[in-house]
């Protein structure tokens, strides 16, 4: 495992088929909401991610898994060994 997947957070992103549709959140997590059809989880992990695409598939029309930035996996690493302290 590498330094930015270690210490990043991963974010997903989805469209959904029909603006009428609502997105359940799962695992208390609430996507925010980019405009009236795409959603974005936030630091989410892989289990999460495919359970939400398993439980809203049929809502879902394209999603997207994203990684932060290295800045952001620095600040993370930073911010966790600074907690440690």
């Amino acid at each position: 495992e590498g330094f930015i997947e270690k210490n990043s957070s991963t974010n997903l992103e989805i469209t959904l088929k029909n603006s009428n549709a609502s997105v359940s959140d799962l695992f208390e997590l609430s996507p925010i909401r980019k405009n009236e059809k795409e959603y974005i989880y936030q630091n989410v992990t892989m289990e999460q991610i495919l359970s939400i695409l398993s439980y809203n598939q049929s809502l879902i029309e394209t999603f997207e898994v994203k990684n932060a930035t290295l800045e952001v996996a620095y600040l993370n690493l930073l911010n966790e060994i600074q907690g440690g302290i």
